[in-house]
């Protein structure tokens, strides 16, 4: 028994390599932003991008769905994903936003085009969400069933927060010395 799987899956990798991919086995998905997700004022947008790593020389995805969870109470709803510069073929792209704006979906097809395949590491989507209300939330992602060999990173987490009654108070004052010296005439054009 041991020695007929053995067997097939060194079929299965004479299969590859001759037509020219390689089953993924390592490759990982995870969430990244750019931003301080630790003190995201409310209003403040925040772009989210859905990375792909870990492919190996060789290796090609046909097929890779990846849909985030948040709380749009929270979050807000979000911006339309679009694909990132991995995602040979935008036709092959799709994405949507829940009805009730809690979650994205971005969803690369290739499998019944095998020639525009996903070959590399990167950004496979990105989305935006504008701080609706002060919390914190948690984005990750929901499992799909057909995803082979690709793992699912840890979840993003984000705090959302009112700006500082103080910070307030500066910028008010600040605007108010600067109307009090343009009306003396001491702030010129």
């Amino acid at each position: 028994m041991k020695t007929r799987r053995t067997v097939q899956a060194s079929l299965l990798l004479v299969a590859a390599l001759v037509l020219g991919n390689l089953p993924v086995d390592a490759a990982t998905i995870s969430l990244q932003s750019d931003s301080d997700l630790n003190a995201v004022l409310v209003g403040q947008q925040v772009t989210i991008n859905v990375v792909l790593s870990g492919l190996e020389e060789g290796e090609t995805l046909d097929y890779l769905p990846a849909t985030v969870l948040f709380d749009s109470a929270i979050l807000g709803s979000p911006t339309t994903p679009i694909a990132g510069p991995i995602v040979p073929d935008e036709n092959l792209f799709f994405a949507d936003v829940g009805e009730s704006s809690d979650f994205v979906t971005g969803l690369f097809d290739a499998c019944s085009d095998p020639e525009s395949s996903i070959t590399s590491d990167g950004v496979f989507y990105s989305f935006s969400v504008t701080a609706a209300a002060p919390g914190s939330t948690s984005l990750s992602f929901e499992p799909d069933p057909l995803l082979e060999g690709v793992t699912l990173g840890n979840p993003l987490n984000l705090t959302s927060v009112v700006p500082e009654p103080a910070s307030l108070a500066i910028w008010l004052s600040g605007l108010g010395t600067l109307a009090v010296l343009r009306r003396r005439g001491l702030c010129r054009r």
